[in-house]
């Protein structure tokens, strides 16, 4: 059974969603280090982000797909 809380267990969207973060943050040219400061966070936490292993808050995303140029 998998664990539905928020930083439980990876499910597929978080997965999906992780790997479009990577995807976008890349083709912007923007390094882990540089994402972390758009959040005040750690280049490690982005890392995991983007990794599925922790969960994303609506907050997060949106900064980071600010951070990154989509509208």
């Amino acid at each position: 059974m998998m664990d539905p809380r928020p930083g439980g267990a990876p499910t597929v969207l978080r997965m999906v969603l992780g790997k479009r973060l990577q995807d976008l943050r890349e083709q912007a040219g923007i390094s882990f280090e540089q994402a972390g400061r758009a959040l005040d966070v750690t280049h490690a936490t982005i890392r995991r982000m983007e990794k599925a292993e922790v969960g994303l808050k609506l907050p997060y995303v949106e900064k980071l797909l600010h951070t990154y140029g989509v509208t």
